[in-house]
């Protein structure tokens, strides 16, 4: 079994079975050359998100990423890039979550 693959499985046991997947709030920061998502954990105890960015850049090309934020105890921000560089920016971005307890 490859390293990732072991990972991934350890990670999803974590979740809790009876929890539901949730979204939170998830702000976008747009500079020209990079998009940044942040997830702030409102609970008492730790989550697990998956973030999904999508951008454009300026010469009409989406960008999309899917950024694994495995832990996240309560209280803390974890963030997710997309980057892109010159000639072209970026002139939209947007970003969403998926998560779940941990215990």
């Amino acid at each position: 079994m490859s390293l990732v693959l072991g990972f991934l499985l350890l990670a999803s046991s974590l979740v809790s079975q009876e929890a539901s997947a949730f979204t939170l709030p998830t702000y976008i920061r747009l500079t020209p050359y990079q998009a940044t998502a942040e997830v702030t954990n409102p609970y008492s105890h730790p989550i697990a998100c998956v973030v999904h960015i999508e951008a454009q850049r300026n010469d009409g090309l989406w960008q999309y990423a899917n950024v694994n934020l495995g832990y996240i105890p309560y209280g803390y921000t974890e963030y997710a890039y997309i980057y892109t560089g010159a000639p072209f920016h970026y002139v939209y971005a947007n970003g969403w979550s998926d998560c779940g307890y941990l215990y």
